[in-house]
């Protein structure tokens, strides 16, 4: 992920798109996805994650608007070496090997807003077959 934002900060005007999204491999978006609803005032300068338990962040998909890339891409490598150097010893900052976790106690919770619907699909184990990835 860091190697993508570095490209993105060499290659492409941050000015140019309001949010960037991070999906995961196995998920796509489904025909009902709304990207305007990434375009309302309330998300200038937030992260939106999909609802969650408290003390982890949903990493399905998610997206930062774009005033808070060098902040995220900022946090990258402390959150990767936090991961890395919990599987070998004890990290004083981040005390989870799981993103999820560690996301959470990175980011600064005033900034997160979380979502109730993400309209994306989940693949199953059987090849190419998708399902609808239950909405909250």
């Amino acid at each position: 992920m860091i190697s993508a934002f570095n490209f993105i900060q060499n290659n492409l005007n941050l000015n140019s798109f309001s949010r960037i999204f991070k999906i995961n491999g196995r998920y796509l978006l489904a025909d009902d996805f709304d990207i305007r609803m990434y375009e309302h005032q309330i998300l200038k300068d937030k992260y939106t994650f999909a609802l969650h338990n408290f003390g982890w962040l949903c990493t399905m998909m998610y997206s930062l608007d774009s005033s808070l890339f060098l902040e995220y891409k900022n946090l990258l490598p402390k959150l990767y070496d936090g991961i890395l150097n919990e599987t070998i010893g004890y990290y004083e900052s981040i005390k989870s090997t799981a993103l999820e976790s560690s996301l959470y106690e990175l980011l600064d919770k005033n900034k997160i807003i979380l979502l109730s619907q993400l309209n994306i699909l989940a693949l199953e184990n059987s090849p190419n077959r998708y399902m609808q990835y239950a909405k909250f």
